[in-house]
């Protein structure tokens, strides 16, 4: 990894948070930490945790903080990671943000005057992406303006790439590196492990079980996906399992409740047996409306599940329609709903796109192919 460097990795949210984000950025931290370098993480303050904190070595500082005040906030935010930064300098050679966002602004103002480098990966793509968000904010032009000058960009997807562009950012300064997996934890499971696994989750020991994974948000278009499943006939043996937690969980088991296919849908919450889950189920579908490079949908790939994807964000990189995979147009439940019954009426298929996945993910993204990318991106800067 060349000269060990030392890197300030920076993130909105960070555990108990769990996203893909955060799932990245603590992968990486962690790689960067056993091959020698150094990495510590730099978050917000969340009412109740320590402010610093040791997370099975890696070191987790919740040291950003923007006043309550709603028309200060942004400053005011700003204004910690600055200082934070300042006070810190000699910790850290490089600063990585996850995701764009005020904090990449004040690393950019700090790196200029304390001759650091930084990268910022373009997280989330489309309308709810990082770089819509930040036209959301106040100040936006002169936040735009200053992360402009980052030393380099991640871009996880094509979408995100023209994103960049769009933005006035420079082709060099942008590098192609998509999200990574674990393809040793995430892999395909024989059919009796299959069944043992199901019974220790307890998952229903038999039908075809299709996951979902994701926060319970707007973004995920978990709604759309309910209307789907209403669609798909109970004859059809199968339940689908939708793993993860969020501001519209109430709301969807109500909905679920209203279209009478509460009992072919299992809200499981919060998992920290993802993997498991993944391996004993059939079949995989990701609607999201707004996506990066979905974390999710590579674990099920890597898993050799078909999935049935939305046709946003990375997923257009990553899946070739009809060969590892399913695509449909989103926000469209019937169209969504005739995807996922050809994944279930066709085991031969499904089994053929499924082994494609996973040849596709252990190419493209593993984590063994895709880390020494960012070590080497380190290592130039």
């Amino acid at each position: 990894m060349g000269d060990r460097p030392r890197v300030c990795m920076i993130c909105a949210n960070f555990r108990p948070a769990v996203g893909g984000v955060e799932k990245q950025a603590e992968a990486l931290a962690r790689a960067l930490l056993a091959e020698g370098g150094e990495a510590f993480v730099l978050t917000e303050r969340v009412e109740g945790l320590p402010r610093r904190e040791d997370v099975d070595g890696l070191h987790v500082l919740r040291e950003i903080r923007g006043p309550a005040r709603r028309y200060v906030y942004g400053p005011g935010y700003l204004a910690s990671t600055a200082r934070f930064l300042w006070r810190e300098r000699k910790r850290y050679d490089i600063i990585h943000c996850h995701g764009m966002y005020i904090h990449t602004a004040a690393a950019v103002l700090a790196a200029k005057v304390l001759n650091k480098r930084v990268i910022v990966k373009i997280a989330c793509g489309g309308a709810f992406g990082d770089i819509a968000g930040m036209r959301r904010l106040k100040g936006a032009r002169f936040l735009l303006s200053v992360c402009r000058h980052a030393d380099r960009f991640i871009a996880v997807s094509r979408e995100t790439r023209n994103e960049l562009r769009a933005v006035g950012v420079r082709e060099a300064r942008i590098a192609a590196i998509p999200n990574f997996v674990d393809t040793g934890v995430f892999r395909p499971t024989a059919a009796a492990e299959k069944a043992a696994l199901r019974r220790t989750l307890g998952l229903p020991p038999s039908g075809a079980i299709v996951a979902s994974v994701g926060r319970l948000a707007p973004q995920k278009g978990i709604g759309i996906l309910l209307d789907a499943w209403a669609r798909l006939g109970a004859d059809l043996g199968a339940v689908l399992v939708i793993v993860g937690d969020g501001a519209s969980r109430a709301e969807l088991e109500c909905r679920a409740g209203e279209l009478g296919i509460a009992a072919r849908v299992r809200f499981l919450g919060p998992r920290c047996d993802v993997a498991g889950i993944l391996r004993a189920s059939d079949a995989f579908v990701l609607h999201s409306l707004s996506e990066g490079m979905p974390n999710a949908l590579l674990e099920a790939m890597a898993c050799g599940l078909p999935c049935a994807a939305a046709n946003v964000g990375g997923v257009k990189d990553l899946v070739r329609d009809g060969e590892n995979g399913l695509r449909v147009e989103p926000s469209n439940p019937e169209a969504l709903a005739k995807v996922l019954k050809s994944i279930l009426d066709d085991g031969e298929r499904a089994g053929r796109m499924g082994a494609a996945a996973r040849e596709t993910v252990e190419r493209q993204c593993a984590a063994k192919n895709v880390i020494p990318r960012y070590c080497a991106l380190y290592s130039e800067l």
